[in-house]
C-alpha cells in the first residue's frame, strides 16, 4: 500500500504519522490499521458418487436389474430406493422405474 505525504508543519510526514492526533481532536482512539483478511477458503468438493454394484444384466427392467444384483425387488423395497435415489412420490410409474434403473446403475 502506497503512503500517503501530508504537510503538516510546513513538512512532509506520513500519514501513519498523523492519524494518532487527527482521530484525538476527533475524540476518537487510533489502534492501527486492522490486519488484512485472510484468503476465502476454496469450497469442499462434493463427495464421488459410490461405484453402482457389478451386474451383467443389460435390460431396462429394475424389477429384473434388482434381482440380478441380490436386492429385494418388491415395491416397498423399490420405494425405499427411490427416497434414497431423490425420486418424490415414487407411485412405480414407468418414468420412475426408469429413472431408478439409471440412477443405480450410475448413469
Amino acid at each position: 500500500m502506497a503512503q500517503v505525504k501530508i504537510l503538516v508543519g510546513g513538512k512532509p510526514t506520513t500519514d501513519n504519522e498523523v492519524r494518532p492526533g487527527l482521530f484525538g481532536e476527533l475524540g476518537y482512539q487510533y489502534v492501527g490499521t486492522p490486519p488484512p483478511r485472510p484468503a476465502p477458503r476454496p469450497a469442499p468438493r462434493p463427495a464421488p458418487r459410490p461405484a453402482p454394484a457389478p451386474s451383467g444384466y443389460t435390460g431396462v427392467s429394475i424389477v429384473d436389474y434388482l434381482k440380478s444384483i441380490g436386492q429385494a425387488s418388491n415395491f416397498s423395497s423399490r420405494r425405499v430406493l427411490a427416497k434414497q435415489k431423490g425420486i418424490a412420490n415414487y407411485t412405480g410409474t414407468s418414468k420412475q422405474n426408469t429413472d431408478l434403473l439409471k440412477l443405480l446403475r450410475g448413469f
